[in-house]
């Protein structure tokens, strides 16, 4: 998916949705936003490029399939398929796009919370590129990230989008796309 539909289309998820994010509990536990980000690294990142797989974990770990009527509006005309969770503290609808492509749209994320969790599980990866900027037009923070495992045989497109402060929305979105890996060449 190219970013700029990608930006879009959150942002149209984002203001569809409206109102204010809820407090996050913290009592010693990871936070709701911190869980989510582990969520996120678990399924998105880890099954990037790989669908079927992707498609298990979710349907063992008791996510809900959504009606292909309703899975439609969230894949935007590209073949995959919807899956849905909810908690106390929002819901979670994981887009599995038949091309390996994974988003999770996520409510009630806090950006702060968030991101020490995924900046943890992070550093076990190699960090080629991140850019963040703001895009005050669409009431969005954007995080993205090229990300290689330590053999450098995997690669990492994730994109992270979080609504601004003061923007009354209730969804953050992630996504993690696969992308090719050359092969090192062997020094003579």
């Amino acid at each position: 998916m190219k970013i700029l539909e990608a930006r879009a289309f959150a942002l149209a998820c984002l203001l569809a949705f409206g109102a204010a994010s809820a407090a996050e509990e913290t009592d010693g536990q990871p936070t709701y936003s911190g869980s989510v980000a582990f969520m996120f690294f678990l399924s998105c990142v880890q099954y990037a490029g790989d669908a079927a797989g992707l498609r298990t974990r979710l349907e063992t770990q008791g996510a809900n399939k959504a009606p292909d009527s309703e899975a439609a509006r969230y894949l935007r005309g590209q073949p995959g398929r919807v899956y849905g969770t909810r908690n106390p503290q929002g819901m979670q609808l994981f887009i599995s796009h038949d091309d390996g492509g994974c988003e999770l749209l996520a409510q009630n994320v806090n950006e702060k919370e968030f991101r020490p969790e995924f900046d943890t599980l992070v550093k076990a990866l190699t960090v080629i590129k991140s850019h963040e900027h703001e895009e005050p037009a669409e009431g969005l923070k954007h995080l993205e990230y090229e990300l290689r495992d330590a053999k450098k045989t995997r690669g990492w497109k994730v994109e992270l989008a979080f609504p601004l402060p003061g923007v009354a929305v209730q969804f953050s979105l992630m996504s993690a796309y696969p992308v090719p890996v050359k092969a090192p060449t062997k020094k003579k």
